[in-house]
């Protein structure tokens, strides 16, 4: 995390950690992002019109496509409208503000190997590979399309019935 310096995701400052005791602790210390999470916007009712949420996603995934071209590559492991944050414009004329991701708590580095396996994620978001503690890139690609339904639809993705680990989206995307 200390070499990432990317655009549209939170320096990394620090990382503090005390597994010692009763209450083991494992901080991380990164920049402070002014603005509000897709999930605020969501939890007030808020809706984006059909282009904003296109723009908002192609924001999100050229940030994704950054963390998964860096090296070493950065698999998130927790995509989802929380951990979105839209920053106000500094052109008072963009419809769309930044867009950054953040909380990077659960990021998995897919080049170490045989290090035990940790299922972290949220549930509704996370792939079946990230369920059986194998995440890789293409985990955040399925996070991403969970979190890009659940905006166009409205409908959260504990509220999408399952089939044979597949979402069923059709009746939420009328």
């Amino acid at each position: 995390m200390a070499s990432l310096d990317l655009p549209g995701t939170a320096k990394f400052y620090e990382a503090i950690q005390n597994l010692e005791g009763p209450n083991p602790i494992s901080v991380i210390v990164q920049e402070f992002i002014p603005g509000r999470s897709l999930q605020t916007y969501i939890n007030n009712g808020d809706r984006f019109l059909f282009e904003h949420v296109c723009q908002i996603l192609i924001k999100i995934l050229d940030v994704l496509q950054s963390l998964h071209q860096h090296n070493p590559q950065v698999v998130h492991r927790d995509i989802k409208p929380s951990n979105i944050i839209l920053t106000y414009p500094d052109n008072p004329t963009e419809i769309i503000p930044g867009i950054h991701i953040v909380d990077f708590g659960a990021v998995a580095n897919p080049q170490v190997q045989d290090g035990g396996s940790t299922v972290t994620g949220t549930y509704g978001y996370m792939a079946p590979e990230q369920l059986i503690g194998k995440p890789t890139a293409a985990s955040d690609i399925y996070a991403f399309a969970v979190m890009a339904v659940y905006l166009f639809s409205g409908t959260p993705p504990e509220n999408i019935a399952t089939q044979d680990l597949r979402l069923l989206i059709d009746p939420h995307l009328e």
